[in-house]
């Protein structure tokens, strides 16, 4: 009202409300033409289509759609009246929900189910977390219902349990192959049975489906998994993810077929500290032989220590499910990477894992040749922008005089600071810093191309070694084609992968670095990013351990069949399935050479074998399982990895991208004549510290705005031109 009232119509300051104008001379001799200020409705009209524009355009458009992917989050910031069928219909969504929040689906609408509780249960006295995942949502409405909700784990878990208890039913699910057991769900929902199914969405993205809820009833799920640890000498940490950043899809690479209709919808943002957020607790227990010093936390915690273990919970009961939460230790002081044969035996057949570390390699004196490439999409805005520039400039402060060196930042498009590489010299470094200084986040996630242009740009000098560090929270949908890229171009370049923000795509940049053999690095906060970059250089200058080679004293089933490459700190993990049900007969023998040539060799005693441990078996297939899946990037058919993967995790009750979890209660609960209606899940957002907004597309919102502004000024300041001179 102000702006059309006063400054599209301003009042003349020497006219009363009822004088009316006095008419110019062009208009009496004009009758029926345009007034002199019909430019001013042009342009008033114009900026507020551009101001209109400006706000969807930040989670909609003509080039991305947002896909199911990894580590949970929100699925919309802007777009709050629209309801689930509209938005299921629009170009550019395909739908996300997070946080493992229940919602009841109607006709034309949702409406949010309370989560009483989310609870984490884990115990740690190994390699791997042993973890109880239980979740109690409860039906607030009238009507019978169907709840959806999906939620993120660690993308290095296996989960290999399923249960429902509604009404002290409990309901025990098994492993059957996908689509079989979405038929069998199916069939009992409509029969009116109570029914569970648990997909697999991608690398750690997962969803539940509970059918026949009844009116005001409670539901819990229980979920038991094994997440193996993650260790970088002498440091162990755990890593929940509770909430999943939005995924970008390019539109030339969305493929319709594989859009889960049942998530093609978009939910309000939750603000981290709304009060309607998700909750959760953590209670853990951890073997005090495996932690003497520095146990810390993303969130504050309470450490109790008994002389046997340390209990380690939350300050408070419950904590907002905004960000991944992470838990470190370190290994006593002084000890040295120990080696350890971990082994579990079931009925005749006897599993093992192998754990160790070598020391580090020499320091390499060979110049380096680094391509930096740092994502500035609009998912990394907020903190995570400012946090990626951080790390970046520190990382360009590390370079040697004789390493060359480039960036290129990329959105929608890229952008190379230079044409080639440059030598890292103290002027071409600061043009660099300055560069990074610059950086804005906007727009959406194209990855392909700046990669494509990464590892197809020759080096300054064929001596050096081309490493590529790329920085980024990894919010996209089409992992397949960026791995496929990495594993065919890479040639003899390596790719070291940054992951940024609270939520960022562990499965993703996990993945990227074990195909582009490199490492993976995460930074979930601003105070780790001057170590976690010297401890990157420190990968990048010691001399790589290859062609690892591992001499068994027995036949065994090992994967990996190839170790991969080491770099310093990390450990050699290897799963084993016995072929002889005896005891070791010698000693594991070790050998590698570092990439200077050096020679390693290692042993692990055959007394050093540890105690039964459960979860090794489990731990041996998902090897197994992990390696046929990698097959598809290479190059083989799809339809001959499922027929490798399916009985192998029905065997274990695996879940995969291949097989599901289904339960089905055979009394039939829902009357046939009571309709059933799909529910869905609301978001909570990332944490606001470290905010990650929405995938965007090729509009950017700010330059629109920016310019609406700008010519409703110009508007206003015509009209008052023309109304003056109508007067004068």
């Amino acid at each position: 009202m102000f702006i059309t009232k006063y400054l599209l119509n301003p009042p003349h300051p020497h006219r009363t409300q009822n004088q009316e104008p006095k008419p110019s001379a062009r208009a009496a001799n004009s009758e029926g033409s345009p007034p002199r200020y019909f430019l001013a409705w042009v342009y008033a009209l114009f900026c507020l289509l551009c101001l209109l524009q400006a706000v969807p355009s930040r989670a909609q458009g003509d080039n991305g759609q947002w896909q199911l992917s990894v580590s949970s989050a929100t699925a919309n910031t802007t777009t709050n009246n629209h309801n689930a069928s509209n938005l299921g219909n629009q170009k550019g969504y395909s739908g996300l929900t997070n946080s493992g929040q229940m919602l009841w689906r109607t006709d034309d609408s949702y409406q949010q189910a309370i989560l009483l509780d989310t609870a984490w249960d884990i115990d740690i006295s190994g390699p791997l977390a042993t973890v109880v995942l239980t979740q109690t949502f409860e039906n607030t409405g009238s009507d019978w219902r169907e709840g959806i909700y999906v939620f993120p784990l660690s993308e290095k878990s296996t989960v290999h349990y399923l249960a429902i208890t509604t009404a002290d039913r409990k309901i025990v699910a098994q492993v059957k192959e996908k689509a079989l057991a979405k038929k069998i769900y199916t069939r009992a929902k409509s029969q009116g049975k109570k029914a569970a199914l648990l997909e697999q969405v991608s690398g750690n993205l997962f969803r539940q489906a509970v059918a026949n809820i009844a009116p005001y009833e409670k539901v819990t799920v229980e979920i038991h998994l094994q997440i193996a640890l993650d260790y970088q000498h002498p440091t162990f940490s755990l890593s929940l993810p509770t909430t999943f950043t939005p995924r970008f899809s390019p539109a030339e690479l969305i493929d319709p077929n594989n859009t889960p209709d049942t998530l093609a919808t978009h939910q309000p943002e939750l603000k981290s500290g709304d009060t309607d957020g998700s909750y959760m607790s953590v209670d853990i227990t951890l073997d005090a032989a495996l932690a003497k010093n520095n146990i810390r936390s993303s969130h504050e915690i309470n450490t109790i220590y008994d002389g046997d273990s340390y209990s380690v919970n939350t300050v408070q009961n419950s904590v907002l499910m905004d960000r991944d939460f992470i838990l470190q230790w370190d290994l006593p002081v002084g000890s040295e990477p120990q080696s350890a044969l971990y082994q579990e035996q079931i009925g005749t057949q006897r599993f093992g894992l192998l754990m160790v570390t070598p020391p580090a390699g020499p320091s390499t004196a060979l110049a380096q040749d680094i391509i930096f490439i740092i994502d500035t999409s609009g998912s990394m805005g907020g903190a995570s922008i400012q946090q990626a520039k951080q790390a970046l400039a520190k990382a360009v402060e590390q370079l040697s005089p004789d390493d060359s060196f480039n960036i290129l930042q990329f959105n929608d498009d890229f952008e190379a600071l230079f044409a080639n590489s440059v030598p890292a010299n103290s002027s071409n470094v600061a043009q660099g810093l300055d560069f990074i200084q610059q950086l804005e986040a906007e727009g959406g996630t194209q990855m392909l191309p700046v990669l494509m242009q990464a590892l197809a740009t020759p080096k300054a000098d064929e001596n050096t070694l081309r490493q590529v560090v790329f920085i980024t929270d990894g919010a996209i949908g089409y992992e397949q084609d960026l791995l496929n890229l990495i594993y065919h171009q890479l040639d003899d370049a390596r790719l070291f992968t940054v992951a940024i923000g609270s939520a960022p795509n562990d499965f993703f940049m996990r993945k990227a670095a074990q195909v582009g053999r490199g490492s993976f690095t995460k930074i979930s906060d601003v105070n780790q990013v001057a170590d976690q970059v010297a401890g990157l250089f420190n990968k990048l200058n010691h001399a790589v351990m290859q062609k690892l080679h591992i001499t068994w004293p027995q036949p065994v089933e090992a994967w990996p069949k190839e170790t991969p490459d080491l770099y310093a700190d990390e450990p050699i993990i290897v799963a084993v399935k016995f072929t002889e049900d005896t005891p070791l007969a010698g000693d594991i023998q070790l050998q590698g050479n570092y990439s200077d040539g050096s020679l390693w060799q290692g042993v692990v005693p055959r007394g050093n074998d540890q105690a039964q441990r459960t979860g090794i078996a489990r731990q041996w297939a998902r090897h197994k399982i992990d390696h046929l899946l990698d097959q598809v990037y290479l190059g083989v058919d799809e339809a001959t990895v499922k027929t490798a993967v399916v009985p192998l995790a029905e065997q274990h009750q695996l879940l995969t991208p291949y097989t599901s979890f289904v339960a089905v209660e055979e009394t039939i609960h829902r009357p046939a004549s009571l309709a059933l209606t799909q529910e869905k899940i609301a978001a909570t957002a990332p944490n606001q510290d470290m905010a990650i907004p929405a995938p965007q597309t090729a509009t950017y919102s700010t330059p629109l705005a920016a310019l609406g502004c700008l010519l409703l000024l110009i508007a206003a300041a015509y009209r008052r031109v023309a109304v003056a001179k109508r007067w004068s």
